[in-house]
């Protein structure tokens, strides 16, 4: 595997363990880090009751996670929270700067650097993850 495709590995890993997984190194660090997290999934998959591919489809962001997020808000079940792997011109959701509904939402439209956690519509971070450009969190 080349450096990128070792990196969208973890960042695919990363969002089914639910914790960001380091992409800096080598190619040899990289492989030993996905060796690492792919052996760390399947330990995950074997210990509990779960069906298969269930951990892939929560949509629930830990305290921790949600405190990194630039908004704060309760995800309903038409949202999800993801973390961008590239830059992108997004539709998203963040708290109202409305002085008379400060716990109200709003969805805005800007400019996200990667890096960065936003809560977004479902098939939104369906479609940003299909395409690489994203990771569940």
């Amino acid at each position: 595997m080349n450096k990128y495709e070792l990196i969208t590995a973890l960042n695919i890993l990363s969002g089914q363990l639910g914790r960001v997984l380091s992409t800096e190194g080598n190619n040899t660090e990289l492989q030993a880090r996905l060796e690492e997290a792919r052996a760390e999934l399947e330990l995950l998959k074997e210990g509990g009751d779960e069906t298969p591919g269930e951990m892939d489809n929560r949509v629930v962001c830990s305290q921790q996670q949600m405190s990194s997020l630039p908004i704060d808000i309760r995800l309903d079940t038409e949202q999800q929270c993801i973390r961008l792997s590239a830059t992108l011109d997004i539709w998203h959701y963040k708290k109202s700067v409305n002085k008379r509904a400060p716990n109200k939402t709003e969805r805005v439209r800007e400019i996200v650097s990667a890096g960065n956690a936003i809560v977004v519509d479902r098939e939104e971070a369906e479609l940003q993850i299909a395409e690489h450009r994203a990771v569940v969190v």
